[in-house]
């Protein structure tokens, strides 16, 4: 059934959204298939626009149109800088953490209010971070990251991918997982994407705004 959802979003995407998900021969064949089949100008913006959404956790319109018109107001490459607020968000910082296996389950973290910066409880997801802003766990919470953390450790399992806890991070964060706190240290400049997407053409959304 999880195979048959993730050949869904990946005939949508004609990529395999998820390269930690393996898919099979017949499912391989049909993407290939897929790609052959060559998209307009305006279908390509849509798939660029649908593939990140589905790539950040399902960001709303909202979210796109008030990045997309904050971007415009900096000077420099336009992807990096529309892309750094994605990156920026405190949901998706948590995940770039590896403090939460999901997106969707580090929102939940926030919405409860177990997630503090700057050592004051935040519930807003879409919270964006800048240099220097101390990311933590609630007290309360704390001792139970610490403990999954170290039972995966010393777990030794070889496929950390599909864990709770992965021990690489981030580069833009100053981490202490003993305590479960990170620092933000700057906005990435690049990021990977698992499917091939053509960055370049985020300066030509123009019918989101």
């Amino acid at each position: 059934m999880r195979k048959k959802v993730l050949l869904k979003r990946s005939r949508r995407f004609i990529e395999n959204i998820l390269p930690t998900k393996k898919l099979t021969l017949k499912q391989q064949k049909f993407l290939e298939q897929k790609r052959k089949v060559k998209l307009s100008k305006y279908g390509e913006l849509l798939f660029m626009k649908r593939f990140l959404s589905l790539f950040y956790g399902n960001i709303s319109n909202h979210f796109f149109r008030s990045y997309y018109h904050q971007a415009q107001r900096f000077r420099g490459k336009f992807s990096s800088i529309f892309i750094t607020f994605f990156e920026r968000r405190l949901d998706i910082a948590l995940y770039r953490l590896n403090w939460v296996p999901t997106i969707q389950s580090g929102r939940q973290l926030i919405n409860h209010g177990k997630i503090f910066v700057n050592f004051q409880p935040i519930t807003s997801p879409a919270l964006l971070l800048q240099p220097g802003d101390i990311i933590s766990i609630c007290p309360t919470s704390r001792p139970f990251f610490i403990k999954q953390y170290f039972k995966q450790k010393t777990a030794g399992n070889s496929n950390l991918l599909s864990r709770f806890f992965l021990i690489k991070k981030s580069i833009q964060f100053e981490v202490n997982y003993k305590i479960f706190t990170a620092v933000f240290l700057y906005s990435p400049q690049q990021v990977f994407y698992s499917g091939k997407v053509n960055i370049a053409l985020l300066s030509q959304m123009r019918f989101m705004a």
